[in-house]
């Protein structure tokens, strides 16, 4: 029942980090061709003012303004920051180039967590890791995705961001998950998370 109600959490809020988890050859290939353009658009992009993600707190920021770079995104204020969206945890085939967002300087919501990460790092393919979050942080995460219905969340983690979706509902109970289906995928955002305890 828990996990159901989970799924139903994560899909409201549009949660889902999907990896990649078809292993033939072909897309292998792509994989590594999209990660090796990841690299190349991100450091593009830092290299054309975006501000560095690094030691960025991992959290959920509300995006502000996006585009395919630092100058269509234009200035940032003193309460916004630009990061690069390299979609290094995309599916393989994704056809979607990387971006620029900007968000707010600090996140809305921090990644503290009640338990450590849930989630089983030896399966390959559509592994959820469930988060569920402190009260303060599961009261921060309802009044946020409350008030930024129809607006886009971005998921910090590891000082970049992994995943942008759109805001569908209240999440009110504190949980969320991400899914991931690439090998090592699950175990760096786990080992990623689980410092947030």
């Amino acid at each position: 029942m828990r996990l159901r109600h989970s799924l139903a959490v994560a899909a409201a809020v549009g949660l889902l980090l999907g990896v990649g988890c078809r292993r033939d050859t072909a897309a292998s290939a792509r994989q590594h061709e999209s990660a090796e353009t990841s690299r190349t658009a991100e450091s593009a992009t830092t290299d054309a003012g975006v501000d560095s993600s690094h030691g960025a707190p991992n959290g959920m920021y509300l995006v502000l303004r996006r585009g395919g770079t630092a100058a269509e995104v234009g200035p940032v204020g003193a309460e916004e920051v630009r990061m690069p969206y390299a979609r290094r945890f995309a599916p393989p085939g994704q056809t979607e180039p990387p971006e620029v967002l900007v968000l707010t300087r600090e996140p809305a919501v921090l990644l503290e967590l009640a338990s450590p990460p849930e989630g089983d790092t030896a399966q390959a393919c559509s592994v959820p890791v469930r988060l569920e979050l402190v009260p303060s942080q599961a009261q921060a995460l309802a009044r946020f995705t409350g008030q930024n219905q129809g607006r886009s969340a971005a998921i910090v983690v590891g000082g970049e961001v992994v995943t942008v979706h759109k805001i569908r509902s209240a999440v009110e109970d504190g949980r969320m998950q991400v899914t991931c289906c690439s090998p090592g995928a699950c175990g760096y955002l786990m080992q990623q998370l689980s410092g947030r305890l």
